[in-house]
């Protein structure tokens, strides 16, 4: 199947368990690969048949700097479920590296990698966080 990778993209959040890491803006790197048909942009050579790279990264950022979480793997899958709302859009994986975790007097970066399908006749993700539930 297609990807199209973004690599690298750099975002400052307030993401963690520690009460200083819920009010100080860190660095964090996130990658993404998303797995689509790309065969109709690869004929057409036309930017509606594919998925605009600048409007992801800015979603991606967006999200990442906007929101909230304790853990890497509840922001990881929040960026998942962000790009399955595209229905052309069919597996997803996603990095989410912390470049400055803290143990103790060590620091050194750490990273949570998923991946998530699009489970069989699924249209939308569910609902993004901070909607109203059913």
């Amino acid at each position: 199947m297609d990807k199209i990778v973004l690599a690298d993209i750099r975002v400052m959040g307030t993401h963690g368990v520690n009460p200083l890491e819920k009010i100080l803006k860190q660095p964090f790197i996130i990658s993404v690969a998303i797995y689509l048909d790309l065969q109709a942009a690869a004929l057409s050579d036309d930017l509606e048949d594919t998925v605009d790279y600048g409007a992801l990264y800015h979603q991606i950022k967006d999200h990442a700097e906007n929101s909230r979480y304790n853990l890497l793997e509840a922001l990881a899958g929040s960026i998942a479920d962000l790009l399955l709302e595209d229905s052309r859009v069919r597996k997803v994986e996603i990095k989410v590296e912390k470049t400055q975790t803290r143990a103790g007097s060590s620091v050194f970066p750490a990273a949570v990698v998923l991946e998530r399908k699009r489970p069989a006749g699924r249209k939308k993700s569910a609902q993004a966080e901070g909607s109203p539930a059913s």
